[in-house]
């Protein structure tokens, strides 16, 4: 889109502009590792009552981040708290990927239960301080048109990395490499989450 679409203030518009970017990388997050949680938790041998639990849970529980964020955002800031809460998040991948190897058969599934509690938590602490942000951001008069625009771009890419990363694990899978598959597709999410942050840290 031309420069000053999204607001005739050339650094508010910037800066939208990089969030569409961010809303894109996260989007890739998404569609490459979140997908894959239930299928990841299958193949560590997860029974089904796990892998409901794996679903649900730390969705669950991760609500309460937001009250968390609602609270110490008045001391610690909108802008940091939300670059803290997604790095967090990117630089959980690497246990949540490693769980396997860190952990005995008996312990990997509440483990990973555990991270994925964290790892959920932390997108929540960000999350009430950027629409927080956004809103200052965006004119109501522009609220649709740009909204539109990000939600769109970032469909498409939950889309494509969900197929790609589907394709990647699949033939993977065929070849008898499943484990190495979920850590190529986690290391794509985690290398998503990292632009995504990347984005962020652009002035607001």
């Amino acid at each position: 889109m031309p420069a000053g679409q999204f607001s005739k203030n050339p650094l508010v518009d910037k800066a939208l502009r990089h969030s569409v970017r961010d809303g894109m990388a996260y989007s890739v997050q998404v569609g490459a590792g979140e997908t894959y949680f239930s299928a990841f938790a299958l193949f560590l041998r997860a029974t089904a009552p796990q892998v409901a639990l794996i679903s649900t849970l730390p969705l669950l529980l991760a609500s309460f981040a937001q009250l968390f964020s609602a609270w110490v955002g008045n001391f610690v800031g909108r802008r940091r708290l939300v670059l803290l809460g997604c790095a967090l998040q990117a630089l959980l991948w690497l246990p949540i990927l490693l769980v396997p190897m860190l952990f005995s058969a008996a312990y990997v599934i509440p483990a990973l239960l555990v991270l994925l509690v964290l790892y959920h938590s932390a997108n929540n602490l960000a999350a009430p301080q950027w629409t927080s942000i956004m809103r200052d951001l965006v004119s109501e008069r522009r609220r649709g048109r740009y909204f539109a625009h990000r939600t769109r771009l970032t469909t498409i890419a939950t889309f494509v990395s969900l197929v790609l990363c589907g394709v990647i694990l699949h033939e993977l899978d065929t070849a008898g490499r499943t484990y190495f598959g979920f850590v190529l597709i986690f290391l794509i999410a985690f290398a998503a989450r990292a632009v995504s942050v990347y984005h962020l840290t652009k002035p607001k």
